[in-house]
């Protein structure tokens, strides 16, 4: 047993009580979309005395949370403070972002994903053994060539996320694979036709930061949000900012509004994608006027 394994096994034995207990999961004919993201990570200063460790093939026993929508900046801070949250549970040095990888997985069709790096001779395969509407369940292998170093299955709540970590002696030495499994039910949908808009019934407008007003900053921040069938703001990102701290002052606001949610034909409330423009004006040698919405 090679020191970071040792280090993963003491860490282990600390944070067992913590650990997910996955129940298996149904196998279906079918696919459930899946987004992979791979992390990497290198041993810390103390790596020798206290470095925390990843048995091969284990599901870190660390709070992943539900997922946000890929490709959003929502989704890239999230992983960001996963990558963050794993450094300090387990002791390591920086913990990266590789990349993130979305796979329509079918069952029992293994999903080669990216290496390492390009020039890495490491390996990737996640396989869908199954699903249910609450639960999918995953085969993860890391290969060295043919070598298998780590493999694994994990049953992953559909909607959030979990963490499978891998131990390799090379460039770098800890692995993470986040897997994020589609929650199985319908995606917001989008106002139009039999779809009613929300209608805001509570949220101050945002305000100038005193940077932007010194600089007589002007224009609209176009942000788009996710609105649920309760009429809270669930997910949000910038289409179109504007600097000096504006197009944080749009979202940060915008968070905290209240709707009256959009519905269908029948009158059932509906999670929906919604556009909200706030338009930043100065007056003429005046101070800055309060923004306003625009809903579209």
């Amino acid at each position: 047993m090679n020191r970071h394994t040792r280090r993963f096994a003491l860490l282990l034995a600390l944070l067992a009580p913590l650990a997910f207990a996955a129940a298996p999961a149904t196998a279906e004919d079918g696919a459930v979309d899946t987004h992979f993201a791979l992390l990497s990570g290198q041993g810390g200063d103390d790596d020798a005395a206290n470095g925390a460790v990843v048995v091969p093939g284990t599901v870190i026993p660390i709070d992943a949370g539900p997922r946000r929508f890929a490709g959003t900046q929502d989704h890239g801070k999230e992983l960001a403070e996963l990558s963050g949250k794993l450094s300090r549970t387990l002791r390591l040095g920086e913990v990266e972002v590789l990349y993130t990888f979305p796979v329509r997985a079918t069952v029992g069709e293994e999903s080669e994903l990216p290496p390492p790096s390009t020039t890495s001779t490491v390996r990737v395969t996640a396989k869908l053994r199954g699903y249910n509407e609450k639960l999918a369940t995953y085969e993860v292998r890391f290969r060295d060539g043919s070598k298998v170093f780590a493999d694994s299955v994990v049953s992953v709540e559909r909607g959030k996320r979990s963490v499978v970590g891998a131990v390799h002696e090379g460039a770098t030495p800890y692995l993470f694979l986040v897997i994020a499994p589609s929650s199985g039910k319908a995606g917001p949908r989008h106002v139009g036709g039999d779809v009613t808009p929300p209608r805001r019934i509570y949220g101050p407008a945002p305000t100038y930061t005193p940077e932007a007003r010194e600089a007589r900053i002007q224009g609209v921040v176009i942000v788009q949000a996710v609105i649920d069938a309760e009429g809270h703001v669930r997910d949000l990102t910038v289409l179109k900012g504007l600097p000096l701290g504006l197009s944080e002052a749009a979202a940060e606001a915008i968070r905290d509004w209240e709707f009256e949610p959009a519905r269908d034909g029948d009158g059932n409330p509906l999670e929906v994608y919604y556009n909200l423009t706030i338009n930043f004006t100065l007056a003429k040698d005046a101070p800055a006027e309060a923004p306003k919405v625009e809903r579209h």
